[in-house]
């Protein structure tokens, strides 16, 4: 389409549509996007919604920017009334890599996420839309949406594929010798770094049963599976959970049970039940606080001196600086009380993170710093485990190749480990090529 005009076949249409004619029947008329536009709004209010789709899309390229957002704006207004979420979804996500400050359009696709069952995503939307800085009537539309939002679809699911190639499949060391009481061990080729390509495929799936206005039960459950060539460090979990959710004004609690089963080739490794609480309570128009906790019974399947049981509690703050800049603090404490006290340890990790969007590409940064000490020490090992440990990862997503709602995204993670012990003393690259919902 050229200055903004389109060739649409408007005249000799039977009643109810546009669609296909003959060619006695067609008459063409040369339109500018203004006149589209109204040619839209017309048969939208005569409820003729395939001539409104047609006038729409052949709009949402036009060279004129104010033009190509309406009519997106427009015709996902259409696809929602028709319940179809997620072509909605992408189209106001172009209009907000083309207009980041656009705080209605941002109001629209934090509903419309919402009703996809994710509602950490929208509630994000909602706090770029207020980082904006809406004109009064509208900053109060969005805080009365965001004291009420709550996930209202009764089920969902999603899957995700990516390729995954790690320098250290194995979290493993790379040191040759192993110091003990009784003098220095050679670390054999088995219990070294292995580096290798996997194959990831996750998969989630929930039903929500609506109580009460402020109540609602969740059930969840799901499973990843990372499959390499060398079948013995092949890694699966596979996790259910049931919660009650409560919603009281804008804040937000929820108390999970969780079970997890975890296997390393075709071998359970690790079995755990937990009971996690999470609270959720916006500071402001633009920041959220989160602070969760949870006790869990750990059954190691490898060595029962590991059974036992692990307390953890977090803190994260999330706040919005600009509608395409967001930023993430977060603070994590865990103690682990296992039968043998060497397995025994205390651990704090500390991170940051944030995103910016530039256009239709998504940058993400995060880095984070921790350490762990045990208890004691193993009877043949000179010291008590020390750990120090540092993450780094960068994330990219563009949504220029996106296709059927999907957008290639590629991950770069680099940790290190610092122990006084030489198994735990290690360091891994991996990259994460994959997909992901371009909205």
């Amino acid at each position: 389409m050229t200055a903004g005009l389109a060739m649409l076949l408007v005249a000799g249409a039977p009643a109810g549509g546009t669609a296909l004619l003959p060619p006695s029947a067609r008459r063409e008329a040369r339109l500018g996007g203004a006149e589209l536009l109204a040619l839209g709004e017309h048969a939208e209010r005569k409820r003729d919604l395939a001539l409104a789709r047609n006038a729409y899309s052949a709009l949402t390229a036009d060279r004129q920017p104010s033009i190509r957002n309406e009519a997106r704006f427009r015709l996902a207004r259409i696809h929602a009334a028709s319940g179809e979420w997620s072509p909605s979804a992408t189209l106001l996500r172009a209009i907000l890599d083309e207009d980041p400050g656009a705080a209605r359009v941002r109001l629209e696709l934090a509903s419309i996420l919402a009703r996809l069952g994710d509602e950490g995503a929208a509630r994000r939307e909602l706090r770029a839309a207020q980082a904006a800085r809406p004109p009064p009537a509208l900053a109060r539309q969005i805080a009365r949406y965001a004291d009420v939002l709550r996930d209202r679809r009764p089920y969902g699911g999603e899957l995700r594929f990516a390729l995954a190639p790690d320098s250290n499949i194995n979290r493993a060391t790379a040191e040759d010798r192993l110091a003990t009481v009784i003098g220095d061990f050679e670390i054999g080729a088995d219990g070294k770094a292995r580096s290798g390509v996997g194959v990831s495929v996750e998969g989630t799936a929930f039903g929500r049963l609506p109580v009460t206005r402020m109540l609602s039960l969740v059930a969840q459950g799901g499973a990843r599976s990372l499959r390499y060539k060398d079948g013995r460090f092949d890694r699966l979990t596979i996790e259910g959970r049931a919660a009650i959710q409560v919603a009281a004004g804008s804040d937000r609690l929820s108390l999970t049970l969780a079970s997890q089963r975890h296997s390393v080739g075709n071998r359970v490794a690790l079995t755990s039940s937990a009971l996690e609480a999470d609270w959720q309570r916006p500071l402001s128009s633009r920041t959220q606080l989160r602070v969760g906790a949870g006790v869990a019974a750990l059954d190691n399947r490898f060595n029962d001196l590991e059974d036992g049981k692990l307390a953890s509690a977090s803190v994260s703050l999330d706040h919005a600086m600009s509608p395409v800049v967001g930023v993430i603090l977060s603070l994590q404490a865990a103690r682990r009380s296992a039968r043998d006290p060497a397995y025994s340890t205390r651990s704090v990790q500390a991170a940051a993170g944030g995103w910016r969007e530039f256009g239709r590409i998504t940058l993400s940064l995060s880095a984070g710093i921790g350490s762990l000490r045990a208890d004691d020490r193993l009877a043949i090992l000179p010291k008590a485990r020390r750990d120090r440990n540092l993450t780094a990862s960068a994330g990219i997503s563009s949504r220029h190749l996106s296709w059927r709602g999907l957008a290639p995204n590629v991950r770069l993670t680099v940790e290190r480990v610092r122990s006084n012990i030489a198994f735990h003393d290690m360091s891994r690259r991996g990259l994460e090529i994959g997909f992901s919902r371009a909205f």
